[in-house]
């Protein structure tokens, strides 16, 4: 019987793993201890416990590599590269952290059909690495639990968790697998070339989680640097992902829009709306919550308007310090609920900060708060009046459901996603208009009678998802999405190279439009550094380009950039031999141009571009090292395909090439 229909080897595969990851983990603390000098071990002892790691780790790798790589497509690989980047320099998750936290680890405690694995992408080994359960969970729950990011257990946990992970094998992902990010990833370079590396490789279906469009939709809410990456990752998503997942109506309507405006039709029925939970806490939390006092904070039952966001410019503190403003001149600072705000600082926190600091009676009824655990909020929204949520723009907004999961109203601006996250029993205010805010705020905090009804609707009527339900729609939806599958539509196409220009640099659009592009997707292999301003440095080995040349004759340009300090020799070549040689002086910046011989139909092309490398380093004025030094080969600023029909493209092009025009020619997006 073939293993993929053996349910009792899968499964006795399962806990094998399962044992030899718990093994993993345990060698891997003693090893953390050893390292950090907290526990010793005899010359011979260390070096069997090493040899103990690896024989694991390949154990671990052929138990994986086993019933799980089954060609059925029965995979599911969840992708956490996000979260351990976050966990380094935060402790306490934010809305997407939450989302991602709460969904795998009920997925892991409530199994179905579908083999889960954990994994993550590292740009250091340049891999995916598969993460191990047990280390992975410690890590989200003491993340959960306290606020306090220097903490030792904490620190030696992550370092921990991070030390096994890195000192694994690589993952192979078995043929058909579906690999899931319910997280971010823009910010991560290279991830989209290691996606399709996993296409290529294994056919894969790439399934990303959309929490929100917002650098797209309001770029000037956000840092310059995360709109020029998000419009990247979005180009990227576009060619990428198989099927979506979207967490709200709203952002599904989004995102759909988005990629038409950049060329891209996607059919409603390949994104799946999966709502996110009201659920806040498990019933430890929620029994610590009992044990909080409020009196630390100066507060006391009902006498509290409670605020839980990021601190920042596309939340709108300033307009609910705004409202409280006008509600202390309207009717008495004394009569006024305390506002609670709970959040860390984010894009533009200091603008909030500083509304506060103009007036006295703001600092004395406003209350801010950070570093706050689970305990503690759910204290805190259990004995809130009410909540508000004034933003401006969401993908869905976790606190409003939190809310409605306490009994407790949520005001809400009327925009976005807002509205399906209030389900009916939120008051709802015009989006910008603070005259509006104030008359909600109003009737809910001087009209007892309003606000009881509005209570005794939210008890008796509203049910709140649970985030095991949250788990089992994911895991539904994406079975769906596999299932209508017709087998072919997610393998991966080489790019067609129409004739035009094809920069090879970073995104420095501010607006989602058709002519955004990249020729990102054109590298092939793992020879390549990331994307910058002045164009993709190739790495030691060299770097390939990977493209599909219409029938006839073909002649390309590719501009190259030299290393800084040496004179770079280069050779370009593909199957059909050496095409072209040359040097460059340091700095110089240079076209080098070829043919492909004439062929009767479209052919893949693979060009080899190599050279010698230079030890570069990015240092500040005074000489301190930014980025750990890196190994560059030439560097490609972008490539030209010609229009050898057209006899004036050559014209053309040293024209355009000569007077700064070639973004004239640039291609855009091609799905």
């Amino acid at each position: 019987m073939p293993i993929e229909n053996d349910s009792h080897a899968v499964n006795g595969a399962q806990s094998l793993l399962e044992a030899v990851q718990t093994a993993r983990d345990s060698l891997g603390r003693m090893a953390f201890e050893l390292d950090a000098g907290t526990a010793t071990l005899p010359a011979d002892a260390a070096e069997s416990l090493k040899e103990a790691q690896q024989l694991l780790h390949r154990l671990a790798g052929e138990v994986t590599d086993g019933p799980r790589a089954t060609g059925t497509g029965k995979a599911f690989f969840f992708d956490v590269s996000d979260l351990l980047g976050y966990y380094p320099h935060n402790r306490l998750p934010t809305g997407i952290q939450r989302v991602q936290i709460n969904t795998i680890l009920n997925l892991l405690d409530a199994p179905g059909d579908w083999a889960i694995t954990l994994c993550r992408f590292s740009e250091t080994r340049d891999e995916w690495l598969a993460v191990p359960v047990a280390p992975f969970r410690s890590v989200c729950e003491l993340s959960i639990a306290g606020g306090d990011p220097e903490a030792s257990v904490w620190r030696n946990e992550v370092a921990r968790l991070e030390g096994i992970v890195m000192s694994g094998p690589a993952l192979a992902f078995p043929k058909g697998a579906t690999l899931i990010n319910l997280g971010t990833s823009w910010w991560l370079p290279n991830y989209f070339m290691y996606i399709r590396q996993a296409k290529i490789a294994s056919q894969i279906r790439y399934v990303p989680l959309i929490h929100d469009m917002i650098p797209a939709m309001l770029p000037d809410y956000c840092n310059i640097e995360l709109v020029h990456e998000f419009i990247d990752w979005l180009v990227g998503v576009l060619q990428h992902a198989d099927f979506f997942l979207a967490v709200s109506e709203s952002t599904k309507a989004d995102l759909i829009r988005l990629a038409g405006d950049l060329g891209r039709e996607i059919p409603s029925e390949q994104v799946a709306v999966v709502p996110l939970a009201a659920e806040l806490n498990g019933e430890a939390v929620k029994a610590q919550a009992a044990h909080v006092s409020l009196g630390k904070w100066g507060l006391a039952k009902g006498s509290f308007v409670l605020f839980v966001s990021t601190v920042e410019a596309r939340k709108n503190q300033v307009a609910a310090f705004e409202a409280w403003q006008k509600l202390f001149t309207r009717h008495g600072k004394d009569k006024i609920p305390q506002l609670v705000c709970v959040g860390k600082k984010g894009f533009g926190w200091d603008v909030a900060y500083a509304r506060r600091e103009m007036s006295p009676d703001l600092i004395e009824k406003v209350t801010i708060l950070d570093k706050v655990n689970d305990a503690e909020l759910e204290a805190l929204y259990r004995n809130c009046l009410f909540t508000i949520y004034p933003s401006l723009y969401e993908g869905w907004g976790l606190p409003v459901t939190e809310s409605l999961c306490h009994g407790k109203v949520p005001v809400v601006a009327n925009n976005s996603s807002l509205p399906q996250a209030g389900g009916g029993f939120s008051v709802e205010f015009e989006t910008g208009s603070v005259t509006s805010f104030v008359a909600a705020l109003e009737q809910m905090m001087f009209d007892d009678g309003f606000r009881a009804s509005k209570e005794q609707a939210i008890a008796q009527r509203f049910v709140a998802r649970t985030w095991r339900e949250v788990a089992a729609d994911v895991e539904r939806r994406v079975g769906e999405f596999a299932a209508r599958a017709d087998g072919t539509e997610h393998l991966w196409r080489t790019p067609v190279a129409e004739p035009g220009y094809y920069p090879m640099m970073r995104n420095r659009e501010r607006t989602a439009r058709v002519g955004i592009g990249s020729a990102e997707l054109f590298r092939h292999g793992n020879g390549w550094w990331r994307l910058e301003d002045a164009g993709c440095w190739t790495r030691p080995g060299g770097g390939e380009l990977l493209l599909r040349v219409p029938a006839g004759a073909a002649r390309i340009g590719i501009e190259l950039m030299a290393l800084p300090n040496h004179v770079t020799k280069y050779s370009i070549s593909s199957s059909d031999g050496v095409l072209a040689t040359g040097a460059l002086d340091p700095k110089v910046r240079k076209w080098a141009f070829f043919d492909l011989p004439a062929a009767d139909e479209d052919r893949d092309v693979l060009l080899h571009i190599v050279s010698n490398t230079e030890e570069v380093s990015v240092e500040d004025e005074e000489g301190n090292e930014l980025e750990p030094s890196r190994d560059l080969g030439i560097g490609l600023c972008a490539f030209f395909v010609f229009d050898l029909a057209n006899p004036r493209a050559r014209i053309d092009f040293i024209e355009a090439a000569a007077l700064g025009g070639l973004g004239d020619y640039k291609v855009g997006l091609r799905f």
